[in-house]
């Protein structure tokens, strides 16, 4: 969960960073799959495309911004411990892209906002 929220928010502000958290759970449950098969599931984050070969981080892989990195510990940490604190609207978050992309699955899903650099989404069927 913490190489997955440095690699896709490592320029996020702490808040895009426990979202992406979120996301990764969400979508773990909800494919009643466990957070790291969801992280390496293919085509589900784009950093695993050219970082990871079969389930082994390449060195390029590997964290380089140290404060960063300790960063995203904490919140995976905190996010698998269940003491995350996102705000409501993003409790349900499932997907997210940036802005420079026009993912067509986007359609079927709410969009939730944009935080820093990712547009954020939950299933049409969530409440808020």
């Amino acid at each position: 969960l913490a190489l997955n929220i440095y690699h896709e928010g490592r320029g996020e502000p702490e808040l895009g960073k426990k979202i992406i958290a979120q996301t990764t759970i969400n979508r773990a449950r909800d494919n009643n799959s466990n957070v790291c098969a969801e992280v390496m599931r293919p085509s589900q984050f784009s950093w695993t495309k050219h970082l990871v070969v079969g389930r082994t981080l390449r060195p390029a892989g590997k964290p380089q911004e140290q404060d960063t990195w300790e960063e995203c510990q904490m919140i995976a940490r905190k996010a698998l411990g269940g003491s995350l604190d996102v705000p409501t609207k993003y409790r349900n978050v499932s997907n997210f892209h940036t802005p420079s992309t026009r993912p067509k699955w986007r359609h079927d899903f709410t969009s939730l906002g944009r935080v820093g650099g990712h547009v954020y989404y939950k299933p049409k069927n969530y409440p808020e």
